[in-house]
């Protein structure tokens, strides 16, 4: 009986079983759908190229099948969203750091920073990450400048991922999630968040992939990341890849 066991623990680990997972779950949220709506499962795709049932529809029903999965609407919202409670900034440290940037190298840059007489903190970090998220080069400089003053925590770091993804600059954020992984950080929201904004970015396949890949960073690809990764595509209109 123990060695029975242990192979079906084995066989739930397997790629093909989480595969069959997943189908079911899909499966279950369509024929769930389509019940409720007077639709049947054979005639969801004629249904759909009819524009019968249109986006919104669907994506009004994502939430209340995930809701329905153990997780509600918000806290799967907030899993995607970052903390937007900022604390105030000292006067002229924004302008500071566009200063600073015109510099010729990153280490002056990094320097004129340093040798400064603002204080940096967690909170100031997050701060002025946000307000510069519209110049990612400039957001991510306080963001190396807060490594050094040792206040980059985890709040700071998902944001920094978010602001990377919204500028489409993956392959520094990939570098980041590395980096938290490495020194034992909680990457499992940035892995939602790359989700997210490979989705927002039409990178579809980007986002898929993202969640094939959680078990890297030892995370499990479960449920609760599969319902994240639908809620993302339908949420950026990626319904028929979802």
């Amino acid at each position: 009986m123990a060695a029975i066991v242990a192979i079906c623990r084995k066989l739930t680990r397997t790629p093909q079983w989480r595969i069959a997972q997943h189908q079911y779950l899909l499966l279950r949220a369509v024929s769930t759908y389509s019940s409720n709506s007077s639709f049947r499962i054979a005639s969801f795709s004629s249904a759909f190229r009819r524009t019968g049932l249109v986006h919104s529809e669907i994506l009004s029903y994502v939430p209340n099948f995930v809701s329905s999965n153990r997780l509600s609407t918000q806290t799967i919202s907030e899993t995607f969203d970052v903390n937007q409670a900022f604390a105030p900034l000292e006067k002229g440290l924004i302008d500071l750091v566009r200063q600073v940037s015109e510099l010729e190298s990153e280490a002056d840059a990094m320097a004129s920073l340093e040798e400064s007489s603002f204080d940096l903190n967690h909170e100031s970090l997050y701060s002025l990450i946000w307000k510069l998220r519209d110049e990612w080069r400039l957001a991510f400089m306080a963001f190396k400048w807060g490594e050094k003053r040792g206040c980059d925590d985890q709040k700071a770091c998902d944001l920094m991922i978010w602001v990377l993804g919204n500028h489409q600059k993956f392959n520094i954020a990939w570098c980041l999630i590395r980096d938290m992984f490495h020194v034992s950080r909680d990457t499992r929201k940035a892995m939602f968040l790359m989700m997210d904004r490979y989705a927002a970015a039409n990178d579809t396949s980007q986002a898929i992939r993202t969640f094939d890949i959680m078990d890297k960073f030892k995370h499990i690809p479960d449920e609760e990341a599969f319902q994240g990764l639908l809620y993302a595509l339908c949420r950026h209109g990626h319904i028929e890849k979802a």
